[in-house]
């Protein structure tokens, strides 16, 4: 499903640089929040701001 909708922005906007931007940017927000299925957490951050005391070591 994901590459059919990715084939029909694709194909609608090919004269268009606004409707791949507006494609890409609709993707990057679907990447973060909770998933539907199975609740995992997704690009939330957490992972993350454990990490920031190893980068200055």
């Amino acid at each position: 499903m994901a590459i059919f909708g990715l084939t029909v922005i694709a194909t609608l906007s090919s004269r268009s640089l606004k409707g791949l931007t507006v494609g890409a940017f609709g993707l990057l927000l679907s990447t973060v929040g909770i998933a539907l299925v199975g609740g995992d957490s997704r690009l939330d951050m957490a992972g993350y701001v454990a990490l920031i005391p190893w980068l200055f070591f």
